[in-house]
Order: C-alpha cells, then structure tokens, then sequence
C-alpha cells in the first residue's frame, strides 16, 4: 500500500525523540503555536460525548451501546466543556495511551477533558492521525504525572510545551486523504477476518458441546439429560451436581493497587478464552500479592478461574503452576482432590 510513496529529498533533525528526521521544508513548533485551549462552558444541553481510545472522539450514547458501561457524568452539566466540529480533545488521564482525537460532533465533554483549537490554517485531521500513533502516546506519557499509572494527568500547560512537526498545508491535505484511504482499505480487510474468526469461534464451540455432552462415539446410545441446556447424553453417563466433585474456593470482591512491576493478577481480561493469558495483565507489589495468597487466591495447577460479573461464564484453565493470584471479578474453583493436596500442603496460619 505505501510501495509508491517516495521519500523527500532532504530531511532534517527535529532533536525530538518522538519525531526523529523530517523533510527540510516542514516546520516543528511546540504545540503553544498551534493551538489555542478552549473553556467555552454553559452548554448543558448539548450532546455527550466520549474520547477512547480505539476511536478518538465519539457520541457517548455510542460509547454506551456497544458496552456494558454505564453514564458516570454529573446531572449539572453546566461546567462541562463545549467542543466544536473540527476541535482536538484528549482525556488528560489517557492521552498516553491514546485517549485524543479530532472532534466530527458539536457537544460537550467531562471538565477533565482538554479542548483545543487550530490557531492557523491546517488540517485537524491531520494532527488526529498524528497524536493517536504510538510515538506520539510515548511522548504523552513523557510529560505526564502522577503517583501511579493509573493517575498519570497530561496537563495542558505541558501538552503546550511538546513539540510536533508541522507540513505544508497541501502536504497535510494530502497526508490525510492517503491515511483515508488506507484505513478505509485495512479496516475493510479487518471487519472481512473477523467475520471468518467470528464463524470459526461459533465452530469451535459446536464441536466443543458436541464432545463434551455426547463423547467421542457418535454411535453410543444417548439418554435424557433431564437438563435443558445439556440436551441428551451418553446412555452409561452420570448427571451429578458440580459440588460434589468441585468447590468455589474464592469469590470474594477484592481491590488491590496495581503498580508497574511486581506480581501478575489474572482478572476478567486474562480469562476471556479456556487457556489463561498473563501477557498483557495487570500486576501488584509482593505485599499486596502476599495479602492475595494468605486469603486463597492463588491458583494451582488444575483449578479453573471464572468470571463473576462480566463475560460471565468466560473461564480459564490453570495449566501449569506460576506466581500469580486473582484479580477481580474472577472466581476460583477446585477439584476436591485437588484441595485436599492443597490443604494438606500449605502452612498454618
């Protein structure tokens, strides 16, 4: 798709980290030059919306539908920031992982957002693909503070101080309608693989019923289950209660800080397929991660890890033994052979 896009004939260094090089010609101004922050308030009527991450700016009625979020904003939407078509807004919260983008809708935001508007003649969206690529979020989060992660705040007077290049606006316009393009195009191809994903997935768990609630003979003679949901069954089959042979071990609701390093948590995320994913999870410091293992949420080979709340019903199988505990919104359930070697083997209190 860019085989053709031939480079510049001369480039220069921008001395910032996150640019690198660019062409002779273009400019590279802090952000101050650029753009103007807006307070514009006393709009409470004015439609909600939302900056995520996956999509920059969006209507909040659109946020809400296609999740199980709920509206967290005040009823008294007097203070809230009025933003224009054409506008750039970012969570201060979440501009480091991606939470900006230009503004299509006329509405409001949270007064935690930041508004800001084009001082010059250019292109918004262009500074829309712009500060939502990775490079630009590194940089975000360079000039962002707080205490933990999760309270990491970019400051407008700070966002004013970065540094971003700025083309010709002929070269913007042209930037744009190319990066159009190929969005279009990828997205396109992505909805296509998802479609096929989303058949192999219904699949998958076809087959998987079928073997768990028949067995491997398609010819063993079947009975009622007496289940609606189980159907028939192998002839020779036994319909048991789950605790005769399993047991919750934890349910509790648990909040624990998370922190950058430490410990793993296995949480609704990390338990969304049956094998267990600790890749990209979430982690607690080892005084928080001693607190979870004193109180039984630390999981064993062979237990399986259940969301509670939401994705009920999504579970995971421990596979191997590893330091990690539970997060939350996850339950754990043990074979009673298991937990007696549990028992048997831990320390006393």
């Amino acid at each position: 798709m860019i085989d053709g896009v031939k480079p510049y004939s001369e480039y220069k260094e921008t001395r910032q980290v996150w640019v690198g090089n660019i062409p002779k010609h273009w400019d590279i101004l802090p952000n101050r030059a650029i753009f103007e922050e807006v307070k514009e308030r006393g709009h409470p009527d004015e439609e909600m919306l939302s900056v995520t991450i996956k999509k920059g700016v969006i209507l909040q009625k659109t946020l809400l539908s296609d999740s199980s979020k709920k509206d967290a904003s005040n009823q008294n939407k007097s203070a809230y920031k009025f933003v224009r078509p054409h506008d750039i807004v970012y969570n201060k919260m979440r501009a480091w992982q991606g939470a900006v983008g230009v503004s299509s809708f006329r509405g409001i935001v949270s007064p935690a957002y930041v508004v800001l508007r084009l001082r010059g003649i250019n292109l918004p969206r262009y500074f829309h693909y712009l500060f939502r690529t990775p490079h630009f979020a590194k940089e975000a989060e360079r000039w962002s503070y707080g205490i933990t992660s999760d309270m990491w705040s970019l400051r407008p007077e700070h966002f004013k101080l970065i540094y971003t290049p700025l083309p010709p606006k002929g070269e913007q316009a042209a930037i744009v309608k190319f990066l159009d393009h190929a969005t279009r195009r990828l997205n396109g191809a992505i909805r296509a693989k998802q479609k096929v994903i989303a058949l192999l997935n219904e699949q998958e768990q076809v087959i998987i019923h079928r073997v768990v609630t028949r067995g491997l003979n398609r010819d063993v003679p079947l009975k009622p289950s007496g289940i609606p949901w189980l159907g028939e069954i192998p002839k020779h089959w036994e319909v048991t209660s789950l605790r005769r042979y399993w047991q919750v071990v934890d349910c509790k609701h648990l909040t624990v800080p998370f922190s950058d390093e430490g410990f793993p948590l296995a949480s609704v995320s990390e338990v969304q397929s049956f094998c267990l994913d600790l890749s990209h999870c979430r982690k607690t410091k080892s005084d928080w991660y001693r607190v979870l293992i004193e109180g039984g949420r630390k999981p064993k080979r062979g237990d399986i890890i259940y969301c509670r709340n939401v994705s009920v019903g999504a579970s995971a199988y421990v596979d191997k033994e590893a330091d990690f505990a539970m997060g939350q919104d996850v339950c754990l359930i043990r074979s009673n052979d298991q937990n007696q070697i549990f028992l048997s083997q831990r320390p006393p209190a």
